[in-house]
């Protein structure tokens, strides 16, 4: 495993390098290839050795050998590889805060997992960790647009010597936003059929149920990429851990009283509402060095909306899963249609010159 990471790590650092310069299409069949390797390599292996850690350990490694390669020609052909030691103490005091933010990151995405084994057993641990990760595809899907927007966002900033938001900016962020909520409400139809089709172990459907909420715990992303942008381009990284942290201290606090009187229930709301949690001190701590401006319809009011509807069909209305996926599915095309009419017409000149006029 830490090979491979070191591997990945490797081909990481390349893709972000196609991400800032402004090369969408390297990046995506860079990450594709990864994708096909990684797949095809771990299912060959898992059918050789079932049963065994073998396939995903292996082929992940093997996957990893492969786009470190590729990775490394790439480098050597493009740049070069030196050493300068006068780099390292900038990148040391920008990068420890965010090394320490993401691995609080990832300890929070697994302390539920402990929490519900204190209280529960270990099949409701696995329901829920299967459940969290279905929902990994919403994540990922995310990233991948933000790895096209933000660096464009960064360049304006840059030429415009910006410390504020313009109307301009805002486009990107309110077309994150109607991205993000389509493929939410997507994944909430789409994710029951393909567990039923691809999971042979029915324990395994008890996740279902949890699919909806923990999908809409992702609507804040619009506004967690908003507030901590101008931590990551102004250079105020140490503010990350901090506001992680209390962050932190409320999700455990949550996660333990919510498991204990209402079990995996109580997790996957604790899960769900320290989202907005976090977004709020996001904002408490980038407020002070960028002056916020957006519409608060687009960016906070329409996505609640959308979130609470969710919610209500899945707990107060009587209809079948898949008629309860249809309607919230319809309910967020007419709103994302109304709402966010203007960025749809303007997406084509969006994407081809890099800024939407206003």
């Amino acid at each position: 495993s830490v090979v491979t990471a070191f591997f990945n790590g490797f081909f990481r650092t390349y893709s972000n390098i196609q991400v800032f310069a402004d090369k969408p299409v390297k990046y995506f069949f860079m990450g594709a290839f990864n994708f096909v390797v990684t797949v095809t390599i771990s299912t060959i292996l898992v059918y050789q050795y079932p049963y065994s850690l073998i396939g995903p350990m292996w082929g992940r490694l093997i996957s990893g050998v492969l786009i470190f390669v590729l990775s490394l020609f790439f480098v050597l052909k493009e740049f070069g590889i030196s050493w300068d030691r006068t780099i390292l103490p900038g990148i040391r005091q920008y990068c420890t805060p965010i090394l320490i933010f993401g691995l609080l990151t990832w300890v929070l995405g697994y302390i539920n997992n402990y929490v519900i084994n204190a209280f529960e057993t270990t099949k409701e641990v696995g329901v829920y960790d299967f459940a969290i990760k279905c929902t990994l595809l919403i994540e990922y899907a995310g990233l991948g647009i933000l790895g096209t927007i933000n660096p464009r966002i960064f360049k304006y900033w840059k030429e415009k010597s910006l410390d504020k938001s313009t109307p301009e900016e805002n486009r990107y962020h309110h077309v994150y936003s109607a991205f993000n909520i389509l493929f939410i409400a997507l994944n909430i139809i789409a994710l029951p059929i393909i567990i039923r089709l691809f999971v042979t172990n029915v324990g395994y459907y008890d996740s279902i149920i949890f699919i909806p909420i923990l999908c809409v715990s992702f609507i804040f992303r619009g506004l967690n990429n908003m507030f901590i942008n101008p931590i990551y381009f102004f250079k105020k990284t140490k503010k990350l851990p901090r506001i992680l942290l209390f962050t932190a201290m409320i999700q455990i606090v949550a996660g333990i009283i919510f498991t204990h009187y209402w079990g995996i229930t109580g997790a996957v709301w604790s899960y769900f509402l320290v989202k907005p949690i976090q977004v709020f001190f996001l904002w408490l701590g980038s407020k002070s060095i960028f002056d916020f401006q957006f519409n608060p319809i687009k960016m906070i009011i329409m996505p609640l909306v959308y979130a609470g509807s969710v919610i209500l069909i899945w707990w107060l209305i009587d209809i079948s899963e898949f008629e309860k996926g249809l309607l919230q599915l319809g309910i967020a095309g007419v709103l994302v249609s109304l709402v966010y009419r203007k960025e749809i017409i303007e997406l084509p000149r969006l994407l081809r010159s890099g800024m939407v006029k206003k």
